[in-house]
């Protein structure tokens, strides 16, 4: 059949130069007289795009293009002119339509991007894609305050790397790579380096972006490329904000009671390790099941992606259980019961179970745990190091604090061993008791019936033999 197309493949990509007007053969030295370059392919790097992800198929980002005029009347005039020459026709399987707007007042770049996937069947999807950014830093009444800001970044981050170095150097490597804050400083500081180099990327697309956009007015200027660079450098600077303030959970050491969340993680984490094999194991499994199931009939499990955030949703509470019904009467309902006695009743209390005992085990011996020394004594003398200079007064009251507080953790200990060596010997005192208790009855038994043997049962029951 004629009209039976195949689907988008970089492999089927028509890549053919130059086509005429209406998709008619032709050349470069034709004599048609080109209106536009929209039968001219172009590749990508002739379009300094990238390749596009849709719904249906990864694209490869080049093919046939034209410049849309920032008038109206020529842009209304170049798509009546593709439309009558039949631009889009039964073998176009994308079209993009991309366009940068710019609002003054709150300072914002959104760039927009527009998909239309052509099935082979055809239909059509659609897929839009916006990105909001404010890429000019440097305006406004925060002028100073945003530069005194960023400059305060680079210098913490060089501080903060001359600081892990010195660690690394004075423990070495096997010791600072053991430690797990080691590793979240290390994460910290390589983060910020990378978002010291994309803030730079970002400020020379932004000059040269700028610079084609003021020589070129009237033309296309992909703004695309600065706003996933800026978006990107969102992403990273997330995760330094967040690393940061994890960091604040090691000020929790300075007091038993709030150590205790940390010390409960640490304890489980073998436990947790084990168990995670599990769960992960049962719920790839559910998830796999879903999708081969579902996918056809719920958007919900079009995809794998999909299909375990549906999952993760039904743990939490929020779901459909009617739509799950309505698609298949009989392995829906199945499914969602094995679900939900497997992975939520079951592995989720089991996790809540192995929280809460690590928690009560830990709490029990909170008097054993280390409060090392006065967060105000702490701060007194960091401050002082920062300075140049050490407190010899609050260091040394550290010191003797200290060891105070290990004499009288040892003294705790102890009693605490000699407690529990005399509760062993009350149990085994108690046992030897009904031991001998019970010998006693079984020869009382025995001289009251006359020489025979009675075994006593539960409920005063006795059975006698001869």
């Amino acid at each position: 059949m004629e009209d039976c197309n195949e689907p988008y493949s970089w492999d089927a990509e028509d890549q053919t130069s130059y086509y005429a007007p209406g998709w008619k053969p032709s050349n470069q030295n034709s004599s048609y007289n080109f209106h536009c370059s929209a039968w001219h392919y172009k590749t990508t790097a002739d379009l300094k795009t990238r390749p596009i992800m849709g719904h249906l198929a990864l694209y490869r980002g080049g093919g046939y293009n034209t410049d849309l005029s920032s008038s109206a009347e020529e842009a209304y005039s170049v798509i009546n002119y593709l439309k009558s020459h039949q631009w889009v026709d039964k073998y176009t399987r994308a079209v993009f339509v991309e366009f940068t707007v710019y609002n003054v007042h709150s300072n914002l770049y959104c760039v927009a991007n527009l998909l239309l996937e052509f099935t082979a069947a055809g239909g059509v999807l659609p897929f839009i894609q916006l990105l909001s950014t404010r890429i000019d830093r440097y305006v406004g009444n925060f002028l100073i305050f945003v530069l005194i800001c960023e400059v305060t970044f680079v210098l913490f981050s060089l501080y903060f790397t001359y600081r892990e170095f010195k660690r690394f150097i004075k423990m070495g490597l096997k010791q600072y790579l053991a430690e797990f804050w080691s590793w979240i400083e290390l994460t910290q500081i390589g983060l910020s380096w990378t978002c010291v180099v994309l803030y730079g990327i970002r400020f020379a697309l932004d000059r040269h972006t700028k610079i084609n956009f003021r020589n070129n007015p009237q033309k296309f200027v992909d703004f695309h490329h600065l706003a996933l660079v800026d978006m990107l450098f969102g992403y990273v600077y997330a995760f330094v904000v967040f690393l940061t303030s994890v960091k604040f959970l090691r000020l929790f050491r300075f007091n038993r009671r709030m150590s205790l969340l940390g010390s409960t993680i640490s304890a489980s984490a073998r436990e947790l390790f084990h168990f995670g094999i599990i769960f992960g194991l049962v719920f790839v499994g559910f998830s796999h099941l879903c999708y081969l199931v579902f996918s056809r009939e719920l958007y919900k499990f079009h995809t794998f992606l999909t299909t375990i955030e549906t999952l993760i949703s039904v743990m939490l509470g929020k779901f459909s259980y009617v739509s799950l019904e309505r698609t298949n009467r009989v392995l829906g309902p199945i499914m969602f019961f094995f679900y939900s006695i497997g992975v939520v009743f079951i592995l989720v209390n089991m996790f809540l179970s192995i929280i809460i005992e690590n928690f009560k085990r830990v709490k029990n011996d909170n008097d054993l745990q280390s409060n090392e020394h006065e967060i105000i004594d702490f701060m007194i003398d960091q401050f002082s190091n920062w300075l140049g200079f050490k407190s010899r007064s609050i260091f040394k009251n550290r010191v003797v604090a200290e060891e105070e507080f290990a004499k009288v953790k040892y003294k705790r200990k102890k009693e605490i061993d000699q407690a529990q060596k005399l509760k062993d010997r009350v149990d085994r005192l108690v046992s030897l008791i009904k031991k001998v208790h019970f010998d006693i009855n079984e020869d009382e038994d025995f001289l009251r019936n006359d020489g025979e043997v009675t075994y006593l049962l539960p409920e005063n029951q006795e059975e006698s033999y001869p």
